[in-house]
């Protein structure tokens, strides 16, 4: 499988491709979910737990669950991963923990990213998803960003015919629930 340009990534995102094929790809590959899995989605977690952002705040990052395989498409499992991961270091606290679940689910793959955070409030929470929206634009220049990231994961993850759920409450950290 070729990887996408970002090109390509970003019209999957606008709904402008919405068949692998399209992009030159398969249908979809066999990918491993997990903390033990292949090099393409353990990257993930890899990249995220060895930042100098969750090293600086002397957050705990940790990863628990079991390896899942799945047929899916590894490079926005990835983007999926990598994002809410991203946020979950970037809107936490001195000291904070952020933790990533894997498990099965009915057939399919259930993962979480929980942070102890600054979290969100429940009028908020229907517009996380937007291009550009921050919970808290003073954040903004210290984090860097774009505001994109919850906006490619909502893509990724319709794009994978999959959902995802938010839990949180201001000041009590997010739980972040992709399933597959």
């Amino acid at each position: 499988m070729s990887d996408l340009t970002v090109e390509q990534i970003a019209k999957i995102y606008t709904g402008e491709i919405t068949n692998w094929k399209e992009v030159g790809g398969d249908d979809a590959e066999i990918v491993l979910i997990g903390r033990e899995a292949d090099s393409g989605t353990r990257d993930g977690f890899e990249s995220i737990t060895n930042t100098k952002e969750a090293c600086k705040y002397r957050q705990e990052l940790t990863s628990t669950g079991d390896v899942i395989t799945t047929v899916s498409v590894r490079q926005l499992v990835y983007e999926i991963l990598y994002n809410l991961c991203d946020n979950a270091v970037k809107y936490n606290q001195d000291g904070g923990k952020v933790t990533v679940t894997v498990c099965a689910d009915h057939g399919k793959v259930r993962f979480s990213v929980q942070d102890t955070g600054i979290g969100i409030a429940p009028d908020q929470q229907e517009r996380i998803f937007e291009r550009f929206y921050r919970v808290d634009k003073s954040h903004s220049k210290e984090t860097g960003g774009t505001g994109l990231g919850l906006s490619i994961v909502k893509h990724a993850v319709q794009y994978l015919n999959g959902q995802i759920t938010v839990e949180s409450r201001e000041n009590a950290g997010a739980v972040f629930t992709v399933v597959l």
